[in-house]
Parts: structure tokens; C-alpha cells; sequence
């Protein structure tokens, strides 16, 4: 069965990527929830998807260049630790995709510092790591090959499970606009690489794709797609 997952959390009803989206998420009956990690100023891993706050908080400042408390100051407190999530998580039995936000800045360090608080709260079964930077999906390979990564990417990619196979990873995480090619399904099952997809929001999408060959479904509305994809 194709398992739901909260893309930023309940998202589509909460200010994304805050512990109210993630709590609800898990009200909803998520199977898991996706979000988005990088590094501020003094090095604690936050839960933020944009590299700037212009859009989210209209501040026209980088993430990177701020500490957590500046962050908190500037956001009313609704940016929070990876921390806490994982303990939210731990506390509610979910699985958790973290998605690393280092393909337009490189975080040094951030695959292992996310990797060691997953192990910190014991987690290690539930979570995968993604991230379009595919260079610390295959980092994440090397610190321990049994994590599970998988890689993100958005546009059409010939040979793609050739490639991921390549990398080691094992999951392809495309944009849900390319579930059109029969193609990336065979050879995806060929490698053994699972298939979750991103970002559906709309009814006609859901009763798609609830007949593809697909592992997870990454959504705003878990609800919605909870009702539309496990019911006839």
C-alpha cells in the first residue's frame, strides 16, 4: 500500500515546516512526514525550507547567516530544532524524511550532524534522507550504508535508476509530473530502488496515482489524499 507522507507538514492548513504542521499531520493519520533541514549561524540544524525568510517571513536574510535565537526573534518562534521533531516523532511512531537544503549552500558537517541526532533519539529505522544535491546523498551512503537516502530531482533524467543505482542510494524522489514514463518504473524495480513522489495536492493527481507502482506519496493534504487514493 502507498503510504501518505506530510510535505512540510500539514502544510496545507499550517505555516509549513512548524511543529503545529507537524502535529496535525499526525492527527491526520500521516504515514510520516517530509521536512527541510539546514544549518543556522552557530550550527543547530533547523527545520526552514527556503534558504532566505523573504518568503515565508518577509525578511530578506539567509538562514545561514543568523543564529537560532535570531531566527526564533524574527520568525514569532515558529521556526524550530530538528530536535524537536525527532522527539515528536519518536513520542507518536511515524516515519520522517529529511530532506537536506544544501544544493544552493553547502552546510559542511550537516549530514553527519543530522545523522548523529537521529541516532540520538533512536531512530535510525524510521527515518530517509533526501536531497537534490547528490553528493550528500551519496556522503550519507558513506557515513553508513544501511541509512536510507534517496535522490530528489525535478525535471526528466535519462537513465536515472542507472544513476542512483550508481550512487548507491534507494529511492528516486521525482516531482510527480514525471510519473508519465513507464519507464522510470521498470527500471526503478529492476535496481530494487523504491519510488516516492512530490508534492500532490489535487484530487485529479491522487486518483492517478493511487493505481502507480509507487512507495510514498508526499502531500500537503493528508487528508485528502487519504480519502481519495485508499477509497474507490
Amino acid at each position: 500500500m502507498i503510504k501518505i507522507f506530510a510535505h512540510r507538514g500539514a502544510s496545507g492548513y499550517e505555516l509549513e515546516n512548524s511543529i503545529e504542521a507537524f502535529k496535525l499531520a499526525i492527527l491526520q493519520g500521516a504515514d510520516g512526514i517530509e521536512l527541510d533541514v539546514q544549518l543556522s549561524r552557530d550550527n543547530n540544524v533547523v527545520v526552514f525550507h527556503d534558504e532566505s525568510l523573504k518568503r515565508v517571513f518577509g525578511h530578506d536574510v539567509y538562514v545561514k547567516d543568523l543564529t537560532f535565537k535570531e531566527l526564533q526573534t524574527l520568525s514569532n518562534n515558529r521556526i524550530c530544532l530538528l530536535e524537536e521533531v525527532l522527539l515528536l516523532v519518536k513520542e507518536n511512531g511515524i516515519d520522517l524524511n529529511i530532506e537536506l537544503k544544501n544544493n544552493l549552500f553547502d552546510y559542511p558537517g550537516l549530514e553527519k550532524m543530522v545523522y548523529d541526532l537521529v541516532n540520538t533519539y533512536d531512530l535510525f529505522n524510521r527515518v530517509t534522507y533526501s536531497s537534490f544535491n547528490h553528493y550528500s546523498c551519496y556522503k550519507l551512503k558513506k557515513i553508513n550504508q544501511n541509512n536510507r537516502v534517496g535522490i530528489l530531482f525535478d525535471e526528466d533524467f535519462d537513465n536515472i535508476a542507472t544513476y542512483a543505482n550508481k550512487i548507491g542510494v534507494d529511492y528516486i524522489h521525482p516531482n510527480y509530473n514525471l510519473l508519465n514514463n513507464d519507464l522510470l518504473f521498470s527500471e526503478a524495480r529492476k535496481y530494487n530502488l523504491g519510488i516516492n513522489c512530490w508534492t500532490v495536492n489535487t484530487d485529479e493527481d491522487f486518483n492517478r496515482l493511487k493505481y502507480l507502482d509507487l512507495d510514498i506519496v508526499i502531500t500537503n493534504y493528508v487528508d485528502r489524499a487519504k480519502k481519495l487514493m485508499f477509497h474507490s
